[in-house]
């Protein structure tokens, strides 16, 4: 677990400070972390299910002015997605410590969430677009729904016999 956290950490500065440059490092990781996993395919279906969805959810933010990227598309930058595939990584890792509390998944959403997307705002070049306090509500309240949706989702997939 200890060495899920360091990764992940220094996935997400990597993605921060470096761009798109350290998606490589983020992809390896990942291909390495799901080909160790005792159940490969339901890992590759559920980190690629919560990259996705974060991805969306962040697109949406952007789209609804609380997050602004310079150059801005229609989709976040790739190098928020490979913190989302990075942060999909914990979930049966560092923060499976969570997995049998719903109320810690919900307060580690609703605090520590906004607190990650303020330190990255701070260290890249993305900013904020409405008052701070209210993007970090929505994202909080985002945030801790997201946290107990990805462990539930998690939880009946690891309890699921097959994809039949």
């Amino acid at each position: 677990m200890f060495f899920n956290w360091i990764l992940f950490n220094l996935m997400w500065l990597g993605c921060v400070f470096y761009g798109n440059i350290f998606a490589p490092f983020v992809l390896t990781w990942a291909v390495v972390y799901v080909c160790v996993n005792r159940a490969p395919i339901k890992q590759l279906l559920f980190i690629a299910s919560v990259t996705f969805f974060g991805a969306f959810v962040d697109t949406m933010l952007m789209h609804a002015g609380f997050i602004q990227f310079p150059n801005q598309g229609q989709i976040i930058p790739f190098w928020l997605a490979m913190m989302w595939l990075s942060f999909a990584l914990t979930i049966n890792g560092c923060l499976s410590l969570l997995k049998h509390t719903p109320a810690l998944q919900w307060l580690f959403g609703l605090i520590f969430a906004p607190l990650a997307y303020w330190a990255g705002i701070n260290l890249s070049d993305a900013s904020f677009g409405h008052p701070m306090w209210l993007t970090m509500i929505v994202i909080g309240i985002l945030w801790s729904l997201m946290m107990l949706l990805f462990f539930g989702v998690n939880q009946r997939l690891n309890k699921a016999e097959s994809f039949a």
